[in-house]
């Protein structure tokens, strides 16, 4: 669910009520006939502009605002770097397994090509067509958005024009002329409410969501390809990062650091210790060697004339490669 819209409209609805309140009361601005003017003149320029089955969709163009259905590009980049490590270790058969957990159309249809030995030039036009499928789309629901928004104030010119020409006619009765100037600005008044209130930026919330849904199919476009070309899981994280803005790349980078996902960032320490045999074990020929791969040997606490005894090897590792999690 999209708080912001949400917290927009309750906000804007409450400031003109408590303005309309303040200054008297409600039942001065509702006027049937003004509203039959604009609201259904705007719709029935609607119908005229768009075909009958696209005009009708409106409402499920206007829900895409409200609710919220992508993954957050740090989890799809985190996700591919478990897809590329599992079919690293296993292949990309082995990523079949990982379809029945995947909840976006789009990303298992284009896992299901992965699987299925699909080239990339094949898998990136198939879904490019998809993504400019989806880009049409909504730029046919902003349209329809946008006709609203330019239709309305339009209606509501002709609403207050109709009420002027009423209101000159029965100018011999001063009475009626306050009244009837009231009635025929309320048109003006609900197009403006209509156009400003809603149809605008619910019109830049749709271009909006639709900026957002299109990076984040591009991003998996990247990913699959990626896949099928047989990628390290830190190349496949590189690749992906370069779509996310530097403040939300940084901020990816640190969470998958603290989760054992990424090197640790330059200056963060790991010291790792192990225990192995001594070297006065190895032959003499083979101790340079082994101490040059194991590092310093630092001695246990207990002293021992066992020339057998266990040390304890110990090493500093900066930007440690580790898919462990750290301590």
């Amino acid at each position: 669910m999209d708080i912001s819209t949400i917290v927009g409209l309750i906000l804007a609805i409450g400031l003109v009520l408590g303005s309309i309140f303040i200054g008297g009361g409600l039942g001065d601005f509702i006027d049937i006939p003004s509203a039959m003017i604009t609201v259904g003149g705007s719709f029935a320029a609607v119908l005229i502009n768009f075909p009958l089955k696209t005009a009708l969709s409106t409402m499920n163009v206007v829900k895409n605002c409200f609710l919220v259905k992508l993954p957050a590009p740090p989890d799809v980049i985190a996700q591919f770097r478990n897809f590329a490590t599992t079919a690293r270790r296993d292949g990309l058969l082995a990523l079949e397994g990982e379809l029945e957990s995947i909840t976006d159309e789009f990303l298992k249809r284009g896992l299901e090509q992965v699987v299925g030995g699909a080239s990339k030039e094949d898998l990136s036009s198939g879904l490019e067509i998809e993504v400019a499928a989806i880009e049409s789309r909504h730029s046919s629901g902003k349209k329809i958005i946008d006709a609203i928004a330019a239709a309305a104030p339009a209606f509501g010119m002709i609403g207050t024009l109709i009420g002027l020409v009423q209101m000159l006619k029965s100018l011999s009765d001063p009475s009626q002329i306050g009244g009837g100037m009231a009635v025929a600005l309320l048109t003006t008044l609900y197009g403006a409410v209509i156009a400003n209130m809603f149809c605008i930026p619910l019109a830049g919330k749709l271009e909006v969501r639709s900026q957002e849904e299109v990076m984040i199919r591009e991003l998996m476009i990247a990913g699959l390809v990626s896949l099928v070309e047989g990628q390290a899981p830190r190349a496949v994280e590189e690749r992906l990062l370069a779509y996310l803005s530097p403040k939300t790349r940084q901020a990816a980078q640190q969470n998958a650091a603290w989760q054992g996902l990424r090197p640790r960032p330059e200056g963060v320490e790991r010291r790792l210790t192990w225990s192995v045999p001594s070297t006065e074990t190895l032959p003499l020929v083979a101790q340079p060697i082994y101490a040059a791969a194991v590092g310093p040997a630092v001695p246990d606490n207990t002293k021992t004339d066992n020339p057998k005894t266990t040390v304890r090897h110990s090493r500093t590792y900066r930007n440690l490669k580790s898919e462990a999690p750290n301590p």
